[in-house]
């Protein structure tokens, strides 16, 4: 996968990927692809906790990709 989608060119998810990419870059002392990796972790769990509710389950699969980072 290369490149930006036109469809999601300019858009604020665009945006907030490449506002967050570099501090969790620099955050995690790692590459753009571990970067990528936590922040689309991040993303899943937050889609996760608004679709279910389930904040304790969530919490802790929070809490386990912290201690993976």
């Amino acid at each position: 996968m290369r490149g930006t989608p036109a469809a999601a060119r300019g858009t604020a998810s665009e945006t907030s990927v490449r506002e967050w990419l570099p501090r969790l870059r620099q955050g995690l002392g790692g590459s753009d692809a571990e970067a990528t990796l936590a922040l689309a972790a991040l993303r899943g769990l937050l889609l996760d906790l608004l679709a279910t509710g389930d904040t304790a389950r969530v919490a802790a699969a929070f809490e386990e990709l912290l201690g993976k980072l």
